[in-house]
């Protein structure tokens, strides 16, 4: 069974976190398919549209996968001083170090001149539409599942008034798109924060994963893909 998993940094190893390389969750899913083979296409703050764009990378190759897993959302949402071409242009101009340093500082001082997301609801919703109906145009059997924004915690809440309010209307759109497609392309959105305390699943800069919260993530998607799996291994075995 082989995975392609795009998205932003949220699957990525951070371990001065206390979240090493095996304890996010593609590895965690490797563990709990082992005969899986996992490909990861994700880059730090990507959108669901720059996702879409990754996604052409592979449509000639779609055939050859059997899932698609997509994580993204906080970094569409999330309230910005400034358009996400000009993030871009910053991250090009200077190291990282130094864009954190003019993000700190820029963050809270323009925010009330500029309060806007990179991605609005209806273009994240519109995009999650385009980015199943692509999968399936080139793979009709693929399974596509979607992993929500985890619930912000009160750190982002505090330097982010109105973030978790906006996460949960931008989980709800995402929903009720994928709701919409599911009884065409089989498509789902899982729900592996259901209940879940948002200090549990997420780090202390309130909204990057915790390991729980990678557990949580690779408990949902093994559940969800372990009919594919198990079909797939007695195809192999047959």
């Amino acid at each position: 069974m082989r995975i392609l998993i795009l998205g932003d940094s949220l699957p990525f190893p951070r371990p001065a976190k206390g979240q090493p390389l095996r304890a996010t969750w593609p590895s965690l899913l490797k563990e709990r398919l082992p005969q899986s083979e996992t490909w990861l296409r994700a880059h730090t703050r990507f959108t669901i549209i720059d996702v879409l764009k990754e996604l052409g990378f592979f449509t000639e190759s779609l055939t050859e996968f059997d899932a698609i897993i997509v994580q993204t959302g906080i970094v569409d949402c999330a309230p910005r001083p400034y358009p996400h071409f000009i993030a871009r242009l910053i991250d090009v101009c200077v190291s990282m170090p130094t864009y954190r340093k003019i993000e700190r500082f820029t963050h809270q001082r323009l925010l009330w001149l500029y309060r806007r997301p990179w991605v609005s609801e209806g273009a994240f919703s519109a995009t999650a539409e385009r980015l199943v109906q692509t999968a399936y145009e080139y793979n009709p059997t693929l399974k596509v599942l979607f992993i929500p924004i985890a619930p912000p915690n009160r750190t982002i809440v505090k330097s982010l008034p109105g973030i978790d309010s906006a996460a949960g209307r931008y989980n709800e759109a995402l929903e009720a798109k994928v709701k919409t497609l599911s009884p065409k392309f089989g498509c789902q959105c899982l729900n592996p924060f259901y209940s879940a305390n948002p200090l549990d699943v997420t780090i202390d800069d309130g909204h990057h994963l915790s390991s729980h919260g990678h557990e949580l993530i690779a408990d949902a998607i093994a559940q969800a893909l372990e009919p594919h799996y198990s079909a797939h291994l007695n195809r192999n075995h047959s």
